[in-house]
């Protein structure tokens, strides 16, 4: 079984992000800010990351690099309310291999999860 990490301040929306996942046959894990995150995929070893961009602290394009030096195989969908050309760049070039838009259309997301898992 596949394990999936979501990292999002929002709780409500990392909460329903989590009981889809898992409804879809996923392990899955919350984390709600970039250093929790960074911690979590340290010792459980996701599979594939869903980061939010913006959030309190350091946003998910700062903590990225990090998470990709733990493992370069790791898989990361980053997802943001704020849409523009540079964001997605600046999160294609450290490491993102989707780039998804809030609020997330689960057909989107599961999509971007098969292929990539």
């Amino acid at each position: 079984m596949s394990r999936i990490l979501v990292v999002d301040d929002d709780q409500a929306s990392a909460r329903t992000l989590e009981l889809h996942l898992r409804a879809q046959g996923f392990e899955t894990s919350v984390a709600h800010d970039a250093e929790a995150g960074l911690a979590r995929a340290s010792e459980w070893r996701p599979d594939l990351v869903i980061l939010d961009v913006r959030m309190p602290g350091r946003s998910g394009l700062e903590v990225l690099p990090d998470l990709k030096a733990l493992d370069p195989r790791l898989h990361v969908v980053v997802i943001t309310a704020f849409h523009d050309m540079e964001t997605t760049i600046e999160a294609m070039q450290k490491g993102a291999e989707e780039y998804i838009h809030k609020p997330v259309d689960v057909d989107e997301l599961d999509a971007a999860v098969v292929r990539l898992l």
